[in-house]
């Protein structure tokens, strides 16, 4: 289990350092939008979600199938997940607009007293790559966060040590 939880990690983090809206040149066709920016960042949400619930389940599974108090661990697990799942995922879900409004504030320091350029001209943004560092530690931060589930469990999985060197 420890290696299927380390390659979907792995592949979670490849699909946010290949996303596009994170690389490519610090410039903008026109006026600069958050919404590619939100789109992305909300479907690697749920990207994550979804891996790390089926993960979860299947980690609480192999937990169910020990003796206690390992089953039991399974059970508290999936009470936690149900009562602190919607509340996780309605502060998370308000991530967005709190990249949003950061977005804006980089934005507009940037262009304060600047001449507004011409529709079709593409207008260098330096602020977008500072933007897009943020908006990666603040997805590879939730990414952490979903993890600390799984990684209890896999540390519960772990056979015993015993304390003598």
């Amino acid at each position: 289990p420890a290696g299927q939880c380390a390659r979907a990690r792995a592949r979670l983090v490849q699909a946010i350092d290949d996303a596009p809206e994170l690389a490519g040149p610090a410039v903008f066709a026109g006026e600069p939008d958050f919404a590619p920016f939100r789109k992305r960042h909300v479907a690697l949400q749920q990207s994550m979600l979804m891996a790390t619930g089926r993960l979860r389940g299947q980690l609480r599974d192999a937990l169910s199938a020990l003796p206690e108090p390992a089953a039991r661990l399974a059970e508290v697990d999936a009470l936690m997940e149900r009562v602190l799942g919607p509340r996780e995922q309605a502060l998370l879900g308000r991530v967005p607009d709190l990249l949003d409004a950061h977005f804006r504030r980089l934005c507009d320091q940037a262009t304060a007293g600047a001449t507004p350029a011409a529709d079709d001209a593409r207008v260098p943004a330096p602020w977008l790559a500072r933007f897009r560092r943020d908006l990666r530690a603040v997805l590879l931060a939730e990414l952490d966060v979903r993890f600390h589930p799984i990684e209890g469990l896999l540390a519960a999985l772990q056979p015993p040590t015993t304390g003598t060197p």
